[in-house]
């Protein structure tokens, strides 16, 4: 999943915000507080983007990098809003 390829209503950025600052993992985590928010999502189950990947993609900058990043943004929302919260 990536930021690149998500329709939606301008209001959602208002209500939610935009990227962090996070590296990696920034649609990640957007994605978590849309979900977080009760906001649903849909898939349109056909190919409307293109990815071009390349050896300078910030995704294969690290790969022990992406993971522990991952991880992070993962637990922060696990243990920040979890049902003991």
């Amino acid at each position: 999943m990536t930021t690149s390829n998500i329709f939606s209503r301008r209001s959602l950025f208002h209500e939610i915000g935009g990227s962090s600052a996070l590296r990696y993992t920034h649609d990640l985590e957007f994605f978590l507080r849309v979900l977080l928010r009760g906001q649903r999502v849909h898939f349109i189950d056909k190919p409307l983007a293109n990815y071009r990947r390349h050896g300078s993609n910030t995704i294969r900058e690290d790969v022990l990098k992406v993971r522990v990043e991952t991880a992070g943004a993962v637990a922060y929302f696990i243990y920040g809003y979890g049902p003991d919260t």
